[in-house]
């Protein structure tokens, strides 16, 4: 008789306002545990205004809509198979709370939810807040379950663990505010930068969910190069002498590479965040992006690409992380490997 294999789900969402880094969080997750537990993996995804479906094109990965009023049918279908089940949400809301908390009653499984600020009433197994904005466990964290909050649990990329090595003299900017920048902070800031001349090399992240037509980029100067969704960012934060974003996941990656960074939150839980990253010295909080002004963001960058002692100083931030948020979850489901089981 053939092994089953492991089943995983993922519950997440994605939307312009929201953005992809729920989404893509929970892929680099998926690839860890795909490597270590060659589960089946499906992602139920609730969305109404984005294309997150790209984030999949190269994924061996199953992934379904998740639309309102049909949550417990496709739910429920999704615990019917494997041996070992385990429900991993990366949520900040959900509508049938009742639903996800009778899961685990019903079918036995671990609930692991990353992100304590999400779920409003559903109480996981283990809560893991990969967060550098200290938390204790919430209202809805389960007393009796397991709690874990910091930055040491990030789920950083563990395929790119190279940090950039500092460079004296650099003039690469990467300009990158999520999958959807929903403040539109990217097209405030081009024609500053495209002013800016040899002073400054702009490589600008066109995100997946941005509300521009492909073929009506904005113009920029000789000095501006656009990227349009590109598969992985590590790459492109690793050639960088200095990084503009938002305060989600690529703020957490240009830290953790050594790359200093300026950043323009998109939400208030995001203003904390940055304003957490500066007091740790790793980066530059320039105000929320509703109201950011972006002549003096330019200003500040390239003030800062001058500085050198300064870009030192926050390059030398990264050791604030441990990455183990992989290995934890990993000890959490403990899986056996499918390849090394004796067949019946």
């Amino acid at each position: 008789m053939n092994e089953r294999r492991p089943s995983i789900v993922f519950r997440t969402e994605a939307g312009f306002k929201t953005g992809l880094g729920h989404i893509k969080r929970c892929l680099r997750l998926a690839d860890f545990l795909e490597r270590h537990f060659h589960p089946e993996i499906t992602f139920l995804v609730s969305s109404r205004d984005c294309q997150w479906e790209k984030l999949f094109l190269e994924k061996p990965y199953q992934a379904r809509l998740v639309k309102e009023g049909d949550e417990g049918p496709v739910v429920e279908s999704f615990f019917q198979r494997g041996v070992n089940r385990a429900w991993i949400s990366d949520l900040r809301t959900v509508k049938d709370k009742a639903l996800i908390q009778g899961l685990a009653d019903r079918h036995g499984f671990l609930h692991i939810a990353v992100d304590d600020m999400h779920l409003c009433g559903v109480k996981a197994g283990t809560t893991i807040n990969p967060s550098i904005v200290p938390c204790s466990p919430s209202s809805h964290s389960n007393s009796e379950g397991k709690y874990y909050c910091g930055v040491e649990y990030f789920l950083s990329n563990p395929l790119e663990n190279t940090c950039r090595a500092y460079v004296k003299g650099g003039k690469k900017v990467l300009i990158s505010m999520g999958g959807s920048d929903p403040n539109g902070v990217t097209n405030k800031l081009l024609p500053f930068i495209s002013g800016t001349g040899e002073e400054m090399e702009a490589h600008v992240v066109v995100g997946p969910a941005f509300n521009w037509d492909a073929g009506k980029v904005p113009a920029g100067g000789e000095n501006i190069f656009y990227h349009h969704a590109p598969e992985s960012l590590e790459p492109l934060i690793a050639m960088s002498d200095l990084v503009v974003t938002s305060a989600g996941l690529t703020l957490y990656e240009a830290v953790r590479m050594g790359v200093p960074a300026i950043t323009i939150p998109q939400n208030p839980f995001e203003e904390r965040t940055a304003d957490a990253f500066q007091n740790k010295g790793a980066a530059l909080a320039m105000g929320a992006g509703g109201q950011v002004d972006p002549a003096l963001v330019v200003s500040t960058a390239l003030a800062l690409l001058k500085d050198q002692e300064r870009l030192k100083e926050m390059s030398g931030c990264k050791g604030i992380f441990k990455g183990s948020g992989f290995e934890l979850i990993k000890g959490l489901l403990e899986f056996p490997d499918p390849n090394k089981s004796e067949k019946k």
